[in-house]
Parts: structure tokens; sequence; C-alpha cells
């Protein structure tokens, strides 16, 4: 056989089917007339209206499979109505009935008939990302041997890969709570299932939802914010593995940093006492007096780790600390070398926030993290 006639049959055939869809979305012939015999032609209006009217309730069959909760949400009839608008509105794209569909979010958030239910689009959203998991090819079995490649390969020329199907959903919605209030046994079943979804919708809460694929069944998950920002960065963006744990570094220097001189600052101020007595025999600070030294220390690291943890102001509480630290450092001229080297290694760790910031992970950082959600538009690979 010809590939060449094979593959011009097969365009032709594409070609008569998306114009039958088209014929039969719009109730009209003149379409599809050149590919009817002659003794078809004059049944052609009534068949059509016939096929038309199958093809309608297919059309919202094939729909309510794709969003399984906007039909529950919206009630049988009134989504029939929303897929016979967006059957005529928004035609396929192929003549696969499993492929349509993929603009109704977008329809949902535009019509302001529905303006009362302003999360039915990020439902949509999840639906959709639902069924694109579960039509996902099938993920490659692990290699653990490719974890040795961080021997010997620089950690920026290495990615970490997303399985098919993962998908991280951001809006001002509770859609993963609504989701899971409808599909998910463990809180379906519950009296209260739809409990936390009306407790968000009162408080004006978003969340952020990932959606995968383990074995044959898809899973939805609410994350947060952290979590969402790890998925996003390091797996759907593709970000070499170095850039991608860089957050993950900075937030456990942080939390670790700000633990130890929090510690130290509550040790002083349960006995203020002996604190003042250690600064003046003991704690040799120069230019300032034991008092004025006592108090500014102890103020510092009882504040500047709080700053530290939540991010705020993050660099300028980084290097506070280091002032500490080495203050600390000068005041005990004859040191241990063991807690000489603890000393170092937190100016180290407070060194690379100073130079690198808190990351993205923080009250500095949410900025340019939050700027790079996309409202409730799904992000995937």
């Amino acid at each position: 056989m010809n590939p060449l006639m094979d593959n011009e049959a097969i365009r032709r055939e594409q070609l008569r089917q998306q114009l039958l869809m088209d014929a039969l979305r719009r109730r009209d012939v003149r379409g599809v007339a050149g590919w009817l015999r002659p003794l078809a032609r004059a049944n052609a209006a009534r068949g059509l209206l016939a096929h038309a009217a199958n093809a309608d309730e297919h059309a919202a069959r094939a729909l309510a499979a794709r969003y399984p909760t906007v039909q529950t949400l919206l009630g049988q009839d009134a989504f029939a109505q929303v897929a016979a608008r967006h059957w005529r509105e928004a035609p396929p794209s192929c003549a696969d009935l499993a492929c349509w569909g993929e603009r109704l979010p977008a329809a949902l958030a535009d019509d302001e008939r529905l303006a009362d239910l302003p999360y039915l689009a990020e439902v949509a959203r999840l639906d959709d990302a639902v069924a694109q998991a579960a039509a996902a090819a099938d993920a490659d079995t692990p290699r653990p041997d490719t974890l040795l490649r961080l021997a010997d390969t620089d950690a920026q020329q290495l990615v970490l890969r997303a399985a098919p199907g993962l998908a991280l959903l951001e809006g001002r919605h509770p859609a993963g709570s609504i989701w899971r209030a409808h599909h998910e046994p463990a809180v379906r079943d519950r009296p209260d299932a739809f409990a936390e979804a009306r407790a968000a919708l009162a408080e004006g809460r978003g969340e952020s939802v990932i959606v995968w694929r383990q074995g044959w069944a898809v899973r939805v998950a609410v994350v947060t914010p952290a979590v969402a920002a790890f998925v996003r960065s390091a797996l759907l963006a593709a970000r070499p593995l170095a850039e991608a744990l860089q957050p993950l570094a900075q937030i456990a220097a942080r939390l670790f940093v700000a633990q130890v001189f929090f510690l130290a600052g509550l040790t002083k101020l349960r006995d203020w006492e002996t604190t003042l007595l250690l600064f003046t025999e003991e704690y040799q600070v120069p230019l300032l007096s034991p008092a004025v030294a006592a108090v500014l220390g102890t103020a510092g690291e009882v504040l500047l780790p709080v700053l530290l943890v939540l991010g705020l102001g993050g660099r300028v509480a980084a290097l506070g600390l280091s002032a500490v630290n080495v203050v600390a450092v000068l005041s005990v001229p004859e040191m241990p070398e063991p807690a000489f080297m603890l000393h170092v290694f937190w100016g180290s760790l407070l060194a690379g926030l100073v130079l690198w910031g808190p990351g993205r992970w923080s009250v500095d950082g949410s900025g340019s993290a939050s700027a790079q959600a996309q409202d409730g538009e799904p992000m995937r690979p």
C-alpha cells in the first residue's frame, strides 16, 4: 500500500468527521452536503436533527465524565444547559469527544450567571487536572542508581523529573477541600464532610492543591504554601537541582541558627542577675559597659531570631546575629576550640543568609513567589 495515499485517506476522514461535528453543532447540513450521496441529501436535514440531539446528549455525558464535581455542584439540569451552551460556543478541536471540554473552566469563570459560585471555575480546573492525570502515561520505574550521579555531577546540571500527570493548582478558593468532600471516602463519608470547605469559604481562604497518579489511582492533596513552592520550583519548572533545593537549605539554616540564639537569649532572661554577673566578670565586651552589653546582646538573641524565622528583613536579622556571634567570640579570649568551631559554623550559615537572603519561603520572598502563581491555572511539567 502507498503510505502517501494512506495519509491522504486519513486526512480526508479526519476532515469529514470534523465537518460532521460542525454540522451537528450548528444543525446545518450544508457543510457536509458534498459528502452525501444524492439520494441521502433529501433526508439529510431530518437525519441531522436526530443526530444533533444524540450528539448533544453524548456531549453532555462526555463533559460530565470530565467534570463530575462541577455537575454535582450545579445539578444535572443546570449542567446539561451549561454543556449545551458550551457545545455551541466552544466546539471540539478534534472528532473525539474525550478531547473536548478543556475550555470549560475559563467559560465558567467568565459566565456572569454563575457569579454566585465563584469557586466553580477552580473546581473545574481541578476536575480537569484529575482527568488528565488519569489519562497520563505511566511513570518510569524509579531508578535509585541515578542518585549516584550526585557524587560526580554538578548539582547545577541535574534536574528532578516530574511524573506524568503531576499538576499544581493555586487559587483563591478551597477547591481541594470541595473536591475531597465529594470524592475521597475518608472525607465524603463523614457527617461533617463539607465543614472544612465551608470554613475555608467563610474565611476567604484559598488552597494549593497537587494532583498526581499513584498506580491506577489519582491522588489529590491540599498542601502548604511551602510544599507548593517546592513542587513548583523543583519539579514543574524543571530548575537545576541546586536551585530547586536552595530554598529548603535556606529555611533549614534560618530555623537552626534562630533556635540556637533564641534559646541562649531565653537562658539569659531567666536568670538576669547571673547574666549581669557573667558580663561583668567573664565576658570582656569591647567598647560597652557590662550592663549595656548584656541588654543589647540579650535583646539581639531574642528578637532577631524571630525576624530570621519569618524571613522578615532576613538579611538584616542575619547581619545582626552575625555581629552578636562575632562579639561573643571576641568577649571570651580563651574560648575552647570546640566552642569556637561552633561559632564558626553558625557564622558560616549566617554569612550565606546575608549573601543570598532568606529564600523564597519567607516573608521577604513571598512577593516573588506569589507572582509566579497563576491564580488557579494548573501548572504542569
